[in-house]
């Protein structure tokens, strides 16, 4: 490739990184490959640590709540929590408020243990990736 050519290549590049920029969703990578959207969290983090049989997901999800692929996000987003109803599982926009959020980093006001539960800790980039997600509105993707 010609040096102009590859000028011409990081500059198109470079406009579509920029394009992104200032958009209402966010844009990057977390430390450890996962993005802040629910279908990277899906992958990376709900059905590997959560949607398992006799965790949250089908056929009777824990508190009722479907952490399996299709279902999570209505399960989750704006639906009152039934450990604690005064907080929902997640509400867009404010992570500290989502009881979700505060059960993945073992808040103090919360009931039960952390989740997931019996498992390791979810990493500090698992938690920021879903942390972004929820502040950037918790979007379906």
């Amino acid at each position: 490739m010609s040096r102009a050519a590859a000028c011409a290549a990081a500059l198109v590049l470079l406009a579509a990184l920029a394009a992104r920029c200032g958009g209402d969703e966010p844009f990057r990578t977390i430390s450890g490959g996962i993005e802040p959207t629910l279908a990277s969290i899906q992958a990376e983090v709900f059905t590997p640590s959560c949607a398992l049989a006799g965790c949250h997901a089908p056929p009777e999800p824990q508190l009722g709540q479907d952490l399996s692929e299709g279902a999570a996000h209505a399960s989750i987003v704006e639906v009152p929590s039934v450990e604690r109803p005064d907080l929902l599982r997640v509400a867009p926009g404010d992570a500290p408020a989502s009881y979700l959020f505060k059960k993945i980093t073992a808040a103090p006001d919360i009931l039960g243990d952390r989740m997931p539960l019996g498992g390791a800790p979810l990493s500090d980039e698992a938690i920021e990736a879903i942390r972004v997600w929820i502040e950037s509105g918790a979007p379906a993707d």
